[in-house]
């Protein structure tokens, strides 16, 4: 059930709610990872269902907690949670703008539950450092090994076959995603705090 703050337009979004999200998102992964790794074919359908209710959760997970401090913070630069969704699909951009944002958020977030701005703020910086040496990874596969195959194929060749992706990217990911959920995991704990302050 939403929270309504005093002297706030906005119902606050529910915590548990949007953990739920973050936690959807998480267990997609993990099957669609299983299923990749797996290499049926016939299964192949299935990962990538699995692969955009994952994206999907995602994306609900990283707006509702920008909705919670667009309504702590109304007034703040890029404070509509379209701005956060936005800068995650930008390329070049999601590199860095996403946990620019990100920081905010869980900079007013803290700091509305009664916490210092930047409590448990090492969690966010460590999965966006995992997410994005998981992602460069997945880049150098692509430049190392599927490009190369491509130019094969409109150079003419056949039966090239499709470039197995390696073990460690599948590492990478699986790290990424588990700091990804003890993130998500804080930030929704201080979401729950301020919404417990009702008398803020």
């Amino acid at each position: 059930m939403s929270q309504q703050f005093p002297n706030m337009p906005m119902k606050f979004p529910n915590a548990r709610m949007t953990w739920n999200f973050a936690m959807a998102a998480f267990l997609s992964s993990i099957l669609e990872l299983v299923l990749n790794i797996a290499g049926q074919e016939a299964l192949s359908g299935i990962a990538q269902i699995l692969g955009i209710i994952s994206l999907i959760c995602t994306f609900v997970f990283h707006f509702r907690s920008a909705m919670v401090a667009r309504i702590l913070r109304p007034a703040a630069p890029f404070s509509e949670p379209i701005w956060l969704i936005a800068s995650l699909i930008m390329p070049i951009a999601n590199l860095i703008l996403p946990w620019v944002l990100l920081r905010r958020i869980w900079q007013t977030t803290a700091s509305a539950a009664g916490y210092a701005p930047n409590a448990g703020i090492m969690a966010l910086h460590l999965w966006w450092a995992s997410f994005v040496f998981a992602a460069a990874l997945m880049v150098q596969h692509i430049i190392a090994d599927v490009l190369p195959v491509m130019e094969q194929a409109q150079s003419g060749a056949t039966d090239l076959g499709v470039p197995e992706r390696p073990i460690y990217t599948h590492f990478a990911y699986m790290g990424q995603l588990l700091i990804f959920i003890w993130m998500a995991n804080r930030l929704t704990r201080l979401q729950a705090d301020v919404a417990s302050a009702d008398g803020r």
